[in-house]
């Protein structure tokens, strides 16, 4: 069976132990009890495609052989949003009348900075399905295909995505909210549903 490998994508005969491409370990090294080699391991069965994640209350209507891979509720949308500043200062001499007295010459001017800053924008239900990403909240909705997604960045508690012809990042946020229960060598783990996982996820399904 081919493996996957989750740090690149790249597609591996199941005779090698490390990625032709990038050199990421492939090997499933069932004797470490380690947790973040329990992590990685997890990891990887997700990006296989052998883990059942929780796709309860699906809130979309799926389409022709699309299925639900995960569902996700209370995720934060974010974006940057342009936010200004004014600068402001005194131009001009001043002149000392005497102590404690002085007559400022000139007049005040100020300047308006543009910056980004990441804003909370909506709260919702992140949906991922073998074909599309859709976030579903109050006041925003997104979906677009799998396809569009150009590259994934993961935090502890999410992930941020560009996609084509979307100038803007887009940042999914509050998954480690979600505990994740599976098994390794008959002992029963829980993890929070970091980042990284939620990038398996996508990666599982991005062709």
């Amino acid at each position: 069976m081919a493996i996957k490998c989750l740090k690149c994508g790249f597609v591996n005969e199941d005779n090698v132990n490390f990625c032709i491409n990038c050199g990421n370990n492939l090997i499933d090294n069932h004797n470490s009890n380690a947790p973040e080699d329990n992590l990685e391991w997890f990891a990887q069965k997700i990006y296989e495609g052998k883990v059942n994640l929780p796709t309860r209350d699906c809130p979309i209507i799926l389409k022709r052989n699309e299925k639900p891979i995960v569902v996700l509720p209370n995720i934060t949308f974010k974006e940057p949003r342009a936010v200004r500043t004014s600068i402001g200062g005194y131009t001009g001499p001043t002149i000392r009348i005497t102590k404690g007295i002085s007559f400022k010459l000139g007049g005040a001017s100020s300047r308006s900075i543009s910056h980004d800053e990441i804003k909370a924008i909506d709260k919702g239900t992140l949906t991922i399905t073998n074909k599309r990403l859709i976030f579903t909240g109050s006041m925003k909705t997104l979906n677009y295909n799998l396809s569009k997604i150009l590259s994934i960045n993961e935090f502890k508690d999410g992930i941020s995505i560009q996609r084509d012809n979307k100038q803007k990042t887009e940042y999914f946020t509050g998954s480690d909210e979600i505990l994740l229960n599976y098994k390794r060598n008959n002992q029963l783990n829980t993890t929070p549903f970091y980042g990284f996982l939620l990038k398996a996820v996508l990666m599982s399904q991005i062709e």
